[in-house]
């Protein structure tokens, strides 16, 4: 059993590890075993080349998505096996993210714009309409009347509906700048102080929200992510809880040491929960127009946590929500 340096990379195997035909199983991902073992053996059997594409867990406890081909060839009047691994990982990760933002300027963008452009021509026919009725006019009292009719009420909430999306989409549009000032940096192995990151942010929200009660509960902690990647994920559930909780939310944040090396972020609110249509976001494999959150929302928390080697679970209680981040410790 021979695995080249490049292999050897890809699985992040120590110095001087030498692989064995079934040591090579135990790295790929419990729920893709089972059919990389079959290619591997009928290709043994047959001679039938596989061409795969599935999981692999490093030595280092990181998931990778990876491209094998294998192949059966007989040199020396010997049969062997060789194949390559070519790990795809960021190839599929650009390819979601991609899918992500097409979706969201498809959709919320769309949306968003339909009823920018409906509300506008709503005021441009009561303009009209107000032109119409006072176009050759003599008297100023009939002007006084035409004007009179004028549904000033009705204009007004069609303005401020204009104001609300056009508010809606410059925030998008400020997500998607701040997702891909990150995207480039989600990989580093710098060192994000959680304490300090969560109280600049929850100094920032108490300012903002000034009707919210924010706690924050901390311990001395550090991460090995891109301290960007923390505060956008922390920022956007904290956002989160604090727009869709209620007039007064109360916010609870708490930090803990849930294992040597896992720092856990808790931020529990009193709110209805989460939509179901969000939550199912952390488990689809990709993004379709059948299966999507309404904004980057917890996909962006998601994809984020996965590329730092961290993750999101969501729990509902009969008081409200509790999300909670688990990330690498430095």
């Amino acid at each position: 059993m021979y695995w080249s340096e490049g292999t050897r990379q890809i699985l992040e195997v120590p110095y001087g590890f030498d692989p064995t035909p079934e040591s090579v199983f135990e790295y790929y991902h419990p729920n893709d075993r089972e059919n990389v073992r079959n290619a591997v053996t009928r290709c043994q059997e047959t001679g039938e080349p596989f061409d795969l594409e599935c999981r692999v867990i490093t030595a280092e406890g990181r998931e990778r998505q990876v491209q094998i081909r294998g192949e059966r060839v007989t040199t020396d009047n010997a049969e062997t096996l060789r194949g390559t691994v070519h790990d795809v990982t960021e190839i599929r990760k650009n390819e979601q993210q991609l899918s992500v933002l097409n979706r969201v300027l498809r959709h919320n963008l769309r949306n968003n714009l339909n009823v920018v452009t409906a509300n506008a021509e709503l005021i441009r026919d009561h303009i009209e309409q107000l032109r119409s009725n006072t176009t050759g006019i003599d008297s100023a009292t009939a002007a006084q009347d035409a004007v009179a009719q004028f549904p000033f009420e009705d204009v007004l909430d069609t303005v401020a509906q204009l104001d609300a999306k056009a508010w809606e989409l410059l925030a998008i549009a400020d997500k998607s700048r701040e997702l891909a000032g990150v995207v480039g940096q989600t990989d580093s192995t710098e060192t994000a102080d959680i304490e300090s990151l969560l109280a600049d942010l929850v100094a920032e929200y108490r300012t903002e929200y000034t009707n919210a009660a924010i706690h924050l509960d901390t311990v001395s902690a550090a991460a090995n992510a891109n301290p960007e990647s923390v505060y956008l994920v922390v920022e956007e559930l904290l956002e989160n809880a604090l727009q869709h909780t209620g007039p007064e939310p109360t916010v609870e944040i708490s930090v803990t040491r849930s294992e040597p090396n896992r720092v856990e972020i808790a931020i529990a609110d009193d709110g209805p929960g989460i939509p179901d249509i969000e939550c199912r976001t952390l488990d689809a494999d990709v993004e379709t127009d059948l299966r999507h959150s309404s904004g980057f929302g917890l996909w962006t928390v998601d994809w984020l946590l996965g590329r730092a080697g961290g993750s999101v679970t969501i729990d509902s209680t009969d008081s409200g929500t509790v999300v909670r981040v688990d990330l690498p410790a430095a």
